[in-house]
């Protein structure tokens, strides 16, 4: 079964601007992702999809193939599933090679449990699932990020804390 690794790493932060290349325990925050998808025997191949020539020079000197994305599907509201077929078929035409299953690493995210694409990778071949999607408990995480669906509400989960009033959750959210 041969497995591609799509590396996503969008330009356009709004967010936190530029937040793939900003410095984390001595390099670029998407090059831990780009050098964990380079490692990881699990993946036949891996590609670095990005609309930024500086992000997907990151990918230079790693097996990670640099992949430019088309700026219509690195957009804030493009959706995740167009660039992952965006890749496959680039791949595709690019030399006749044709995945049997995807396994997508988020660039912002540097830090994972050990293991962790082999261990969700067996895990869908086992259960015969055709998506799998690691989750940690929030823990930590900061509250200001954290919120709750109230009814058809999306609000703070800790009053008083986060962005101030509510918003209604629709079936895009």
């Amino acid at each position: 079964m041969k497995t591609l690794g799509i590396v996503l790493a969008r330009g356009g932060s709004q967010g936190l601007p530029g937040k793939h290349l900003l410095p984390l325990a001595g390099k670029a925050v998407v090059r831990h992702t780009i050098e964990l998808a380079g490692r990881t025997d699990a993946l036949d191949r891996a590609v670095l999809s990005t609309d930024d020539e500086r992000i997907g020079a990151e990918a230079r000197g790693t097996r990670v193939e640099f992949l430019p994305r088309p700026a219509e599907l690195a957009t804030s509201t493009a959706p995740v599933q167009g660039a992952m077929r965006h890749a496959v078929r680039a791949i595709h035409g690019r030399d006749d090679w044709r995945p049997d299953r995807v396994a997508l690493l988020y660039g912002n995210v540097p830090v994972r449990p050990r293991g962790i694409v082999e261990r969700g990778l067996a895990l869908a071949e086992k259960t015969g699932a055709d998506t799998i999607l690691s989750l940690s408990e929030v823990g930590k995480m900061h509250p200001l990020w954290m919120h709750m669906l109230d009814g058809d509400r999306i609000r703070p989960y800790q009053e008083g804390v986060g962005a101030a009033g509510t918003c209604r959750a629709t079936g895009n959210e």
